[in-house]
C-alpha cells in the first residue's frame, strides 16, 4: 500500500513537471470612441506571444459616431497587450501601436487584470 502511494505521488510530480498548468485566464475590456470622420480599424497585440485580437483575420471597426464601444477579450493574467488602430482612408495616420502593432506608443498598453481601459478616443 505504501509503495502504491509512493508511485502515485511520483507520477503526480512527473505529470506536473511535464505538463505545467496552463496560464490562468483573465478578461479585459477595451473601450474605444471615434471622434474622426472616418471608420477606425482596431486590433490588439500581445507583447508576450503572437496572440492578436479579435484574431482569425478579423478586426474591430469603430464607426465615426462618437459612441463608446467596448470589446471584451480573454487573455492570460498579467499579459501585456497593446492596441493598434488605423483608418483605410488615412494611410499615414495611426493610433497606439498602429496596424500590425509595430509602432511605438507610450499609453496604448495595459496588463490583463480583469479590469478595463480608459476610454481610448481617436481624434482627427
Amino acid at each position: 500500500m505504501a509503495q502504491a502511494r509512493t508511485q502515485i505521488a511520483s507520477l503526480a510530480v512527473a505529470a506536473a513537471v511535464m505538463f505545467p498548468a496552463a496560464a490562468a485566464a483573465e478578461s479585459f475590456t477595451w473601450r474605444f470612441q471615434n471622434a474622426t470622420p472616418h471608420m477606425i480599424v482596431v486590433e490588439l497585440y500581445s507583447k508576450a506571444r503572437t496572440q492578436v485580437w479579435p484574431g482569425e483575420g478579423k478586426v474591430w471597426r469603430v464607426p465615426p459616431d462618437g459612441v463608446m464601444y467596448a470589446n471584451d477579450i480573454t487573455c492570460q493574467r498579467s499579459e501585456y497587450i497593446c492596441f493598434g488602430a488605423w483608418s483605410d482612408k488615412l494611410p499615414n495616420t495611426y493610433w497606439g501601436a498602429g496596424q500590425g502593432g509595430g509602432k511605438g506608443c507610450k499609453t496604448c498598453c495595459y496588463h490583463c487584470d480583469g479590469n478595463y481601459s480608459r476610454i481610448i478616443r481617436f481624434n482627427p
